[in-house]
């Protein structure tokens, strides 16, 4: 008989209840939206954008609009931090990690 390993499930419990909050039903690759990375959004409502490396990722957002931009670690995503755009659409991602989530909901 096999034996559970907490903290295996636990890990995979995290990231479902991560996923979870995440409209993918509503959302389709736009590639067009972003300089780089790889970005999945409800335009105009809610943007999950995965960079593979630290860098500067620049957005094609409305004019006007206004977001709650939110940076997630994305090999540990209870690790999250405030983003603020370094000029218009524009998000430096925070100093450590290897790869982050950029998520933008309007306000």
């Amino acid at each position: 008989m096999r034996q559970s390993v907490q903290e295996r499930h636990d890990l995979i419990h995290r990231i479902w209840n991560f996923f979870d909050t995440i409209p993918f039903e509503r959302m389709k690759p736009r590639q067009d939206v972003v300089d780089i990375g790889y970005c999945l959004p409800e335009e105009g409502r809610d943007y999950l954008v995965y960079l593979d490396k630290p860098g500067t990722v620049k957005i094609k957002l409305d004019a006007g609009a206004r977001y709650t931009a939110q940076w997630i670690n994305a090999q540990k995503t209870s690790e999250t931090r405030p983003a603020s755009a370094a000029s218009a659409g524009t998000y430096e991602t925070p100093a450590g990690g290897d790869d982050w989530l950029l998520r933008l909901r309007s306000r």
